[in-house]
């Protein structure tokens, strides 16, 4: 089975809406996973159903972040922020760092993770940086390419035959003060922008400047690398307990609930049978016990073991639930 990847939505300011660019979703199953289109709800029940569902996640390009979650120099560079994006994604990326979730970001992606982690921002690259590259995407026409230059050791050069490649550009931010946990594993050519980081650590947590989703067909190492990625999300699981393994061994326990629900039944339906028998058997048997006829007692006997097994049934049924249910739906 797939791992279960989940994937924040992109928002839509004018209709005020959750929508999605279909090619996000290509990219993670063409890689091996199971997209699924996260709601655009914050609360913590989400949160932590998201996390204890998903086997990583992966963080999607869109609007600015607000400059309030960051120590922004220029605030009047930034344009309008998805707050309501905002709201849910840093919270629920630290709760998947939490719970060791693998973690890819792509262009926003990217730029919210290193403001999670304590980096902040380039609120404007055509204002603040000298440049002749442009980085971002000039309607209408084609989509804009530049060189990435590879540094060091990476999930990224693994990936990579080249130390340069080619990759497109849609962002006029990117990371200025990079987060103490996070190194820099390729910068643009010419201006040395930062266009890939990696988290240090065991934990996965890959961002991208550019988007992998327009160009992978093309571009292989850009669908390698997630592969990376979603290989990941399925050993993260495997070493927890198991996302896919817990789903599956519910429906397995469904199955044995069953099968003892029908042997009960069974089980239940033979001493009423002999015990009937018993009793007709004995009705006119003239035999007495303490003064009451041996079928009486007959059919306390048989009544109480019949009322036995039932509760036994039940009280291990309702256990067998109870463990099912995780810590977090035990929660009021």
């Amino acid at each position: 089975m797939r791992p279960l990847i989940g994937v924040t939505s992109l928002w839509d300011d004018i209709k005020s809406c959750g929508w999605m660019w279909q090619n996000y979703l290509e990219l993670i199953w063409d890689a091996g996973g199971m997209p699924m289109v996260l709601p655009l709800n914050g609360s913590n029940q989400a949160i932590e159903e998201a996390v204890g569902r998903c086997s990583g996640f992966l963080f999607t390009g869109g609007q600015d972040i607000a400059p309030e979650y960051f120590e922004s120099k220029h605030p009047q560079y930034c344009q309008k922020p998805a707050l309501v994006r905002d709201a849910l994604e840093f919270k629920l990326f630290d709760a998947a760092r939490q719970a060791h979730r693998p973690i890819f970001g792509i262009c926003r992606g990217m730029q919210l993770i290193n403001v999670a982690m304590g980096g902040d921002l380039i609120e404007d690259i055509p204002s603040q940086i000298g440049t002749q590259t442009e980085h971002r995407y000039v309607t209408p026409g084609t989509p804009t390419m530049h060189e990435v230059q590879l540094l060091g050791e990476s999930y990224l050069s693994k990936a990579c035959s080249e130390k340069v490649i080619t990759v497109n550009s849609f962002h006029h931010q990117a990371i200025d003060r990079v987060a103490p946990s996070l190194k820099v594993i390729a910068r643009s050519s010419t201006d040395q922008i930062v266009e890939a980081v990696e988290a240090e650590g065991e934990d996965f947590l890959v961002a991208l400047q550019w988007h992998p989703e327009r160009i992978y067909q093309g571009r292989p190492e850009n669908l390698r690398l997630v592969e990376y990625f979603i290989e990941a999300s399925a050993k993260s699981c495997l070493s927890d307990g198991s996302v896919m393994q817990k789903r599956l061994s519910y429906k397995d326990a469904i199955r044995r609930s069953h099968r003892e629900a029908a042997y009960t039944l069974a089980a239940a339906l033979l001493l009423f049978l002999f015990f009937w028998c018993a009793l007709f058997l004995t009705a006119d048997s003239g035999v007495f016990l303490f003064g009451l006829p041996l079928w009486f007692w007959l059919s306390c006997v048989g009544g109480y073991l019949l009322s036995v097994v039932v509760v036994w049934f039940l009280v291990k049924k309702a256990f067998r639930h109870f463990e099912l249910i995780s810590d977090e739906d035990k929660k009021p």
